[in-house]
């Protein structure tokens, strides 16, 4: 694909203080706003868990993380000058790709019979488990598992059946989606030391979001034999707010360009 560079778009009549962001860094920029209005929490911002005892000792790096037909990662660096002026930077990132491993027996027989179908592939990412074709094929494996007849649902379908509690086949699938997004927010805790908050958003986040606080997503986030206690120390928070991202851009237009 042809790859078109700021200066070209500068070329045909962008202004040259044209900001160019995507949407993880967007919806990093909303957190921003959010903080500023006093809206973490909020109802827009709900808390999902927080520890006993909140630091206050260290810089508040945030991470964001989207997931739902896709899954988004990204984090907001707080940086505090020698004379105490802060400082953010945003940015996207893309760990969710890296490998990963079976989290027990089950998961390790899901994750060979949706390896089974991939096979220009040399491993599964935590992508292939969280989007909207990973819970499809979380899905389908797990019928297969229990010797039901695959039936092939959509993601929306699955997602709707464990919601409503009406499939339990749904309500595993859908269980074991928030359990990767929980092991992969694990892994950035332990990279960026989030003391400002670990923050889920999204539509489908939004959508999920009492599923989401009856599953296993803080005991993987929380699973951890030697950093557990680092792990219990990050507060974490369900963003409801739909137009994280336009207040993102918003914030960006006040405070940057």
């Amino acid at each position: 694909r042809p790859v078109i560079s700021k200066t070209d778009l500068i070329k045909w009549g962008l202004p040259k203080s044209t900001f160019m962001v995507n949407d993880m860094e967007m919806a990093g920029y909303g957190l921003l706003d959010m903080e500023d209005n006093d809206q973490i929490p909020s109802k827009i911002c709900n808390t999902l868990y927080m520890p006993e005892n909140l630091s206050q000792k260290y810089s508040k790096h945030k991470l964001i993380i989207a997931p739902g037909t896709g899954f988004g990662t990204g984090c907001v660096i707080e940086i505090r000058s020698h004379s105490g002026k802060i400082y953010y930077e945003v940015i996207s990132s893309e760990v969710q790709h890296i490998q990963i491993p079976p989290f027990d027996d089950k998961h390790a027989e899901i994750m060979k019979l949706i390896f089974a179908k991939k096979t220009e592939r040399s491993y599964l990412n935590h992508e292939d488990f969280v989007s909207g074709e990973g819970l499809e094929d979380t899905y389908a494996a797990l019928q297969k598992i229990a010797g039901i007849r695959v039936d092939n649902k959509t993601a929306a379908g699955i997602a709707d059946l464990a919601l409503q509690n009406k499939d339990d086949i749904a309500v595993e699938a859908l269980n074991y989606f928030y359990r990767v997004v929980g092991r992969i927010a694990q892994t950035m805790c332990l990279v960026v030391q989030p003391y400002g908050g670990v923050f889920l958003c999204g539509a489908s986040t939004e959508k999920n979001a009492d599923f989401i606080l009856q599953s296993d997503f803080l005991n993987e986030l929380h699973n951890s034999l030697i950093r557990k206690e680092m792990l219990e120390q990050y507060p974490v928070y369900i963003v409801t707010k739909s137009d994280i991202n336009v207040a993102g851009g918003l914030w960006v237009c006040r405070e940057i360009l």
